[in-house]
């Protein structure tokens, strides 16, 4: 009886860490203002279904340091409900984003004609272009080269190339062209987890029915 316990227990779990039909979805919070809220496709995040996190657009944060940011996270701060992403989690997004991220931290090119990174940039917010290159970049928790600095993660357009590039920056820099990797959880749908969950029970049900399977 234990064991048919923890089978249906391990199937209703299943709805919090399975999703079936992932998704990159540009969502709105309007309680969430900061440096104009003027990204490129009128929202200022992008759910990724594959892991239940809403990202915040780069060019939210940009200007800010990374400690200033760090500070802004707390109860009626900011970034409230917000965390500063790990470098895995931070490539994790970019690859859900179609981006290639094979060689990191090594420079990564995908050769197709830009329309990833434009899309990527597209969602996240543009935080220059220089020399006909559009980019997007930001921090994550990572301090790299060593403690003072954090890691950078860059996305590139140039037209040819969708490029990841990393790079450093000081934890107490605030660079204007320079945002962080923001994410919050979200739980995942009820409809998904009733799925699941009647899916465990059924198998119970089934198992009792025929001791012997």
């Amino acid at each position: 009886m234990q064991r048919l316990f923890l089978i249906a227990s391990f199937v209703y779990l299943l709805a919090f860490t399975t999703n079936a039909s992932a998704a990159i979805v540009p969502t709105h919070d309007a309680t969430i203002v900061a440096n104009g809220d003027a990204p490129d496709d009128g929202m200022n995040l992008t759910l990724d279904t594959s892991t239940n996190r809403e990202w915040l657009d780069l060019t939210l944060s940009d200007g800010m340091s990374f400690n200033s940011v760090a500070a802004q996270l707390g109860p009626g701060a900011v970034f409230e409900g917000f965390q500063i992403a790990s470098t895995p989690e931070a490539v994790q997004f970019l690859q859900n984003l179609g981006l290639s991220t094979t060689l990191f931290p090594g420079m990564t090119d995908l050769a197709d004609g830009g329309t990833a990174a434009a899309a990527a940039i597209g969602l996240l917010g543009e935080s220059g272009l220089v020399g006909g290159v559009s980019f997007s970049q930001a921090t994550t928790s990572e301090a790299w080269p060593g403690p003072g600095n954090q890691r950078v993660i860059a996305i590139r357009n140039n037209g040819v190339t969708s490029t990841i590039q990393a790079g450093g920056v000081g934890s107490a820099t605030a660079g204007a062209q320079i945002g962080h990797f923001l994410y919050r959880s979200t739980v995942p749908e009820p409809a998904s987890v009733a799925l699941f969950a009647s899916c465990g029970f059924a198998l119970l049900a089934s198992r009792r029915r025929n001791p012997l399977s």
